[in-house]
């Protein structure tokens, strides 16, 4: 006898969000001082409900200069989002990123829960956090010291409301919940029960829905998406699109949807080739299903009419569906706003851009190269890391595929391994899809589209999308893992096969498997609730990320008081700086810290360099200015006089000369 259907769904609703909300509530906070060791509202987690610290793009969205997101008292018109981007600044302006994403900043506007909504949500974090944790603790898992429910109750602070910041993270995760349920539903579309099938087919087909939308609550690489709110355009765009993979969606809410998903997030319209290929796959098999059960003739014989019905049928949807992406990227190109300005690509965030972009390689390395990355989305997906977790995989964290490496000063020819990762993933999906289709073990029904997109390098939030056609394809093939292939003779004895010793350990396998993602998905979601555990999986990753670097030495330089360690910032930024000696960034952070030393002499000298970088110049501005506006003061000190117009004048012929090859290259 299965379980009920709906009882299933909601268990797996309750995990998806359980899963997430453990460490949203009760995550260690090392960055955090903690004043009061034997209190656990102090040491455990409650700050991550009142008070927690955003986390990297989760500062300008929080941020009170963000008035699309935060508007100031004298009020700003929600419609301004219209014409900004996601961060707040006019689409016009040189230094938007051009992320037209309005939909995606309403939701942060006007889904903040009030002080009721917050306080309510505060409590149930509270106690579902306890909960969970207990429940953990009972396996020697969880958080020690962490406060019981009595405690929970009895909390003196139970009546505050949480945060902004937690209550939007809350909206991610149940934004997230949502999507596994549609996981489901489309699972259950595309192998959908035959009339004339047998016992043992329809529990596969059941299991196939229940492993599917497990696999996609427990997926690790979404964390970046949920975890972290700035990313909430990705599973927001994920979560409309997904609505309008059932064929039967009226036309009318079909177009809405899909508008819905592009003003949510430009890279929804990557998606829709997929939406279009799942809803050709579903409406086949509610035809062959039909059709099947009057019909017994042969396979090879009705496939061809079938997808044609299937295509016809469809094609409605797929035009207007490329309508609205029509009509979408025609008014994103008159306004401008259809790419990033080139100036705002960095080597140090994607360094194979630049190679691109100042013709450094061939058009067999540009190959070579991003079908590596290509190949690191895709076994992301598949919930496979060659890498590690990482925020953020920036300059040097890959280094690209060449052909010629230098031993000792020589080029020398050499295979770079890593070229099989395409190689392999390539043979693998060709045998899949092949077996798929001839019939084989994996099974003749398992016909379906997944979903993908792909940024500019890696990152595990454009992965969020392919996941969700990868979980169900993974899902029918741990159903077939555990209870054989549909075609078995032994139909009627399914149940004994079940309790087969040669069927019994396989479910303990698949339930391994979903315990280990659960347990990466649990402990990354704990990295992102704090920053020093967040840039330190970083650096496990990614040591040479310069990006990565620069930021742990500001959280050793003074950003986090009871870490600070000079010596240590100091080690950070200079192995920084070594990996690109063109990243001007750096030069702030290395005036940061010899201030602080007492160096003022190292210190002036980093501050001009910082004034002449483009991406601290204005911070760097008002340090200069607030320091010699002191030093100035004693007139008698001529040193620093001389000093200072030494600078100028220098600043002045670097400028001049920054001017001067800006028009020769125009």
């Amino acid at each position: 006898m299965l379980p009920q259907r709906h009882t299933v769904a909601t268990a797996i609703y309750v995990l998806s969000i359980l899963i997430y909300l453990h460490p949203l509530t009760l995550a260690p906070t090392p960055s955090v001082a903690h004043t009061n060791l034997e209190s656990p509202d102090d040491s455990f987690g409650w700050t991550l409900i009142h008070a927690p610290a955003p986390q990297l793009d989760e500062l300008h969205i929080t941020s009170k200069d963000h008035h699309d997101v935060n508007p100031p008292l004298d009020g700003t018109s929600w419609m301004d989002a219209w014409s900004n981007d996601y961060w707040g600044r006019p689409l016009s302006f040189e230094s938007s990123h051009k992320s037209w994403r309005p939909v995606s900043v309403w939701s942060f506007r006007m889904i903040k829960g009030g002080r009721l909504g917050g306080i309510a949500l505060g409590l149930v974090g509270k106690v579902l956090g306890s909960i969970s944790n207990s429940s953990l603790q009972v396996f020697g898992l969880g958080y020690e010291g962490s406060p019981s429910l009595f405690e929970v109750l009895n909390d003196p602070r139970s009546t505050e409301p949480a945060s902004d910041l937690f209550v939007h993270r809350v909206v991610n995760v149940l934004i997230h919940a949502a999507i596994v349920q549609l996981v489901g539903v489309v699972a259950a579309l595309i192998f959908a029960d035959d009339a004339s099938g047998t016992k043992h087919q329809g529990k596969v087909h059941f299991w196939t829905r229940i492993l599917s939308m497990i696999i996609f609550a427990l997926h690790p690489v979404h964390v970046e998406a949920v975890a972290n709110i700035a990313n909430r355009p990705h599973i927001l765009a994920l979560l409309f699109n997904a609505t309008l993979l059932d064929p039967g969606t009226p036309l009318l809410a079909f177009a809405a949807l899909s508008s819905m998903a592009l003003l949510s997030a430009e890279t929804a319209i990557f998606q829709f080739p997929a939406i279009i290929m799942t809803m050709i796959a579903v409406r086949y098999r509610e035809i062959r299903n039909n059709v099947g059960s009057c019909r017994k003739e042969d396979e090879s014989e009705e496939q061809k009419p079938f997808i044609q019905q299937a295509i016809v049928s469809i094609l409605p949807r797929a035009v207007l569906l490329s309508m609205v992406a029509a009509v979408y990227l025609v008014y994103r190109y008159s306004s401008d706003s259809l790419s990033i300005p080139r100036g705002l690509i960095r080597p140090a965030e994607n360094p194979f851009y630049a190679k691109v972009d100042a013709n450094e390689w061939s058009y067999g390395q540009r190959l070579v190269n991003y079908s590596f990355i290509l190949s690191l989305h895709i076994l992301k997906s598949l919930g496979v890391e060659l890498i590690g977790f990482s925020h953020e995989y920036g300059y040097d964290c890959i280094p690209e595929i060449q052909a010629l490496k230098t031993v000792d000063g020589v080029p020398v020819l050499m295979v770079d391994l890593r070229l099989l990762v395409p190689v392999i993933l390539a043979s693998l999906a060709i045998a899949l899809l092949v077996r798929v289709w001839l019939g084989t073990p994996i099974g003749k029904d398992s016909n379906q589209a997944a979903p993908e997109t792909l940024g500019r390098f890696v990152a595990d939030r454009v992965v969020v999308a392919s996941s969700f056609g990868i979980s169900i394809f993974v899902g029918r093939v741990l159903a077939i893992f555990m209870l054989g292939r549909l075609d078995s003779p032994r139909d009627e004895c399914a149940d004994i096969q079940w309790l087969n010793g040669r069927r019994l350990p396989r479910p303990f396998f698949v339930a391994a498997f979903c315990l280990y993602l659960a347990t990466r998905t649990h402990n990354r979601t704990a990295d992102w609730m704090d920053s020093m555990a967040l840039l330190g999986s970083s650096l496990k990753s990614c040591p040479r990320s310069i990006k990565s670097n620069l930021e742990m030495s500001k959280l050793y330089s003074g950003l986090v008081p009871h870490k600070l360690d000079l010596d240590r910032a100091t080690s950070l930024i200079t192995t920084a700086q070594s990996i690109d000696p063109s990243y001007c960034d750096v030069h702030q952070q290395f005036a940061h810290v010899y201030f602080q030393q007492s160096k003022y002499i190292e210190f002036e000298e980093e501050m001009v360099k910082s004034l002449l970088c483009p991406f601290t110049m204005g911070q760097a501005m008002n340090n200069w200015q607030q320091y010699w506006k002191v030093i100035l003061q004693d007139s008698r000190n001529t040193e620093a006089k001389l000093r200072y117009q030494n600078y100028m004048t220098r600043i002045q012929v670097e400028v001049e000369e920054s001017e001067r090859e800006g028009r020769e290259l125009a």
